[in-house]
């Protein structure tokens, strides 16, 4: 490991030294946790929010007992730039008005990007559109530009007749369509030296899709900020997305308990198991 990340680890263990009495328990519950704590370093979170979600591991009997309830969740680098950009996209929805729109542009005629602390700059093209005819109550979609043009763009269908029922299910893979792109976008800068980049080339088109190595820790960061709105447990997060979104690739029901099963044990790889 690299000095740098070896500092932040061994702060980490000894954060968690400090809220739990026994020294032995905590190296082996930061040890479990290591790609957790990595995850962490890599996205420059905080050490108190990746303590605490380290913490949340630990029996719940336990946690009563030695971790102090007062402490402060901030927020991750990444956690307050999806809120804004959903909060953006959410505005022009409940307008009901169809079309393409150029974001931040549309709001500030004068600003092209999102210029966010610690992240790269950034725009979006968001498309709404509405049709009676889609199975299901919505269609969601989303990809990433090239590096240098660093564009996300996403494309909402909305079925008219079960709006505005369908919202909150919407914002929800707002957040989450919009956190896996962004991951992407975070890998082409070479924010992520750990992870494949994607070079480009024909990509499947069956639930393998789901499996590249350059997007199981997008899907797994989009998992992670859908779980922290739902306050849900991952797999029934992870499950319930792939039931939403099944048409996309055509997704059988075999095909989504496969899905569930090897991305929640990926996400307590990242994370660790609640």
């Amino acid at each position: 490991m690299s000095k740098e990340f070896e500092d932040y680890y061994n702060g980490i263990v000894e954060m968690v030294k400090s809220k739990l009495p026994n020294p032995k328990y905590a190296d082996n519950l930061s040890r479990k946790n290591y790609f957790r704590i990595k995850t962490g370093f890599y996205e420059d979170e905080s050490p108190t929010e990746v303590v605490n979600d380290v913490l949340f591991s630990v029996n719940e009997t336990i946690m009563r007992k030695n971790i102090n309830e007062s402490l402060i969740v901030e927020s991750s680098i990444t956690d307050g730039p999806t809120r804004e950009v959903v909060k953006d996209i959410t505005g022009i929805i409940k307008t009901g008005v169809k079309g393409t729109y150029y974001l931040p542009e549309e709001f500030d005629k004068e600003k092209m990007s999102y210029d966010f602390n610690k992240l790269p700059l950034f725009s979006v093209i968001f498309v709404l559109n509405y049709d009676s005819k889609i199975d299901g109550d919505y269609i969601l979609d989303g990809e990433t530009f090239d590096a240098n043009d660093d564009t996300i763009f996403l494309q909402l269908i909305i079925n008219p007749s079960k709006y505005p029922q369908s919202l909150y299910d919407i914002i929800g893979d707002l957040n989450e369509t919009f956190r896996h792109e962004l991951e992407h976008i975070l890998q082409d800068a070479g924010r992520r030296p750990d992870e494949e980049i994607y070079m480009g080339g024909e990509q499947p088109q069956d639930m393998n899709y789901y499996l590249q190595s350059h997007e199981i820790p997008a899907e797994i960061r989009g998992f992670r900020r859908l779980v922290k709105l739902r306050k849900e447990k991952p797999e029934d997060v992870i499950r319930k997305w792939f039931i939403r979104n099944k048409s996309v690739h055509e997704l059988s029901d075999d095909d989504i308990n496969i899905l569930v099963d090897k991305l929640t044990k990926k996400y307590e790889e990242f994370y660790g198991k609640r």
